[in-house]
């Protein structure tokens, strides 16, 4: 049988079209949701191509290619395509159910040895999934109770329907989810429901336990791709009868089909770049150059090792980032903190693609920095970052920098620095914090954790209740890594846990929030740390008669 030639089945256009896989198999059918083995039978396949703007009826397929080469092949019109064996059993099941399907199948459907067409068609990702009229993910075949266990979600899926959960999946009412969740907002009409429903279903998912275990070990779960893939199609069918790209450079271009600026940045996949790095470091740059300079939180250390000439300032893209301190609201007008002002990005040419140049202020040089601080049960860790806050705050008054309108205000770093000048309530959500909310939840905190740490005092239930309804030190998990640091002019604030006195506070044009440089020994370049809080200097302050400057950072 001769090679399968992709000119006998060729795209008008690869940024237009795509192609479809019609799929038979001799033999009878089996019901959707049989767990036999493949059914015997041979392939009967055509390919041919259709508009992406308005295509036939099709299902597209979710799976994973498998480490295996293409050992197994499809007859296609009287010819041989090579595919993997994951994919091929996959088809055989699925082609058991009807007669003829139609199908888009990334590796049948793409010529996978043309470059320039692969990275054509990974910009229609989100179109092939929006308008596929399923998208059907393979786990591969059931074992292991797996069955049970699908019959099991399957069944709390529709409970959770049925009680409204899903009308939470908003920005607005996530938060109450959480604390519905948590049993922190029991006055919730879901809150009832919900945890008759968890107690119901407790014993099965323990029962089952191992089950989800084997189920999260299978390979399609640790592919980003599925990311788009199950979010863009109104209808996803499990078929089995954290995310991992299988290669670094589709952390970006896995999800470029759910970018809704996706063009805008025109970021294009290009499978001939051998490097990761410029990838990575191009796809930072685009957004970074579109406004959204708070993508910098996201570079983070230590970076992976296997991602060579990778800059500081662009993030690696793994899964496991940690997220910013500052929750990003897309759809508020007014954001909660600008410490640049109404300044925009501005960046500066380079020869270099690795250095990110751009302009923006030096508020200060890191004179002190104190202890790591992690959220944690040891209560003596809460002390010391007090303890050390208020020392810092010592020092800042005694340097009498003209930094703050007044003392009182200075005062107040005590307990805006731990969490970030931002407080979280269920009735609230997100909002700055104040001196009337947040002040004496501080106290109560400092208080709790003197008691428990010492063991001197005994609290009576009144007080215990008081103390932890406070929530202070929920809202202090953002600083999790960050370290308390003092400038030479006295300003104060959190910092990454990697800097170290001599580092530099800047605020970017553009920046919502203050990061941290180390000065190169060339002298004219940084390396990049990470994000920062820098208290006082959240709101804009620093436009007002403050030269600007020029980062260049590799």
């Amino acid at each position: 049988m001769s090679k399968f030639d992709y000119e006998s089945c060729a795209l008008p256009s690869a940024v237009t079209h795509i192609r479809i896989l019609e799929l038979r198999l001799s033999g009878s059918a089996t019901p959707p949701g049989a767990t036999a083995l493949p059914p015997s039978g041979t392939f009967i396949c055509k390919l041919s191509t259709t508009s992406i703007e308005a295509p036939q009826p099709y299902k597209a397929l979710s799976y994973t290619w498998g480490i295996e080469g293409k050992t197994s092949f499809l007859d296609i019109s009287g010819t041989q395509l090579n595919i993997t064996p994951s994919l091929y059993t996959a088809l055989r099941y699925i082609a058991s159910w009807q007669d003829v399907i139609y199908l888009w199948v990334d590796q049948v459907c793409i010529d996978q040895n043309n470059n320039t067409e692969k990275a054509d068609q990974v910009l229609l990702m989100a179109d092939v999934y929006s308008k596929a009229e399923q998208t059907l993910v393979w786990l591969g075949p059931a074992a292991d109770r797996s069955d049970e266990l699908m019959d099991l979600w399957l069944y709390v899926g529709r409970q959770a329907e049925a009680m409204g959960l899903e009308s939470y999946f908003t920005k607005e009412k996530i938060h109450r989810l959480f604390a519905v969740m948590d049993n922190r907002y029991v006055d919730d009409s879901l809150a009832e429901p919900y945890h008759q429903l968890v107690d119901e279903t407790r014993p099965r998912f323990e029962d089952l336990m191992q089950a989800m275990v084997d189920l999260d070990q299978r390979p399609w779960f640790h592919r980003v791709w599925i990311v788009q893939e199950v979010s863009l199609c109104p209808d996803t069918l499990f078929v089995e009868s954290e995310t991992r790209a299988t290669q670094n450079r589709d952390r970006i271009y896995g999800l470029l089909g759910l970018a809704v600026d996706a063009e805008q940045l025109k970021i294009k996949p290009d499978y001939t770049c051998s490097k990761v790095g410029p990838i990575f470091a191009n796809a930072a740059r685009a957004m970074i150059q579109k406004g959204r300079v708070e993508l910098l939180s996201f570079s983070q250390f230590p970076k992976e090792d296997d991602i060579e000439r990778l800059p500081t300032w662009a993030p690696d893209w793994r899964p496991n980032l940690a997220s910013s301190f500052y929750t990003i609201f897309e759809s508020a007008e007014d954001h909660l903190m600008s410490a640049s002002g109404s300044t925009r990005v501005s960046l500066l040419p380079t020869t270099d693609e690795n250095v990110l140049g751009i302009r923006g202020y030096l508020v200060d040089s890191i004179e002190e920095v104190g202890t790591v601080w992690h959220t944690s049960d040891d209560h003596a860790s809460y002390l010391l970052l007090f303890k050390t806050i208020q020392d810092f705050c010592v020092k800042s008054a005694a340097k009498d920098e003209p930094i703050y309108k007044d003392p009182l205000r200075r005062a107040e770093a005590t307990w805006r620095v731990p969490v970030g000048d931002l407080y979280w309530t269920p009735e609230l959500d997100n909002v700055r914090a104040t001196k009337a909310l947040v002040e004496n939840r501080y106290h109560d905190c400092v208080r709790l954790s003197e008691v428990i740490a010492g063991g001197e005092e005994v609290l009576t239930r009144e007080e215990v209740h008081r103390l932890l309804a406070g929530r202070y030190r929920s809202n202090m998990s953002g600083m999790d890594g960050k370290r308390p640091y003092i400038t030479r002019k006295g300003y104060l604030g959190m910092c990454p846990g990697s800097a170290l006195p001599g580092d530099v506070v800047v605020i970017f044009h553009g920046a919502r929030l203050p990061y941290v440089l180390r000065p190169r020994p060339e002298g004219d370049r940084y390396t990049f740390l990470g994000e920062a809080y820098c208290d006082g200097m959240m709101d804009g302050e620093i436009s007002e008669g403050r030269q600007e400057t020029s980062f260049f950072i590799e």
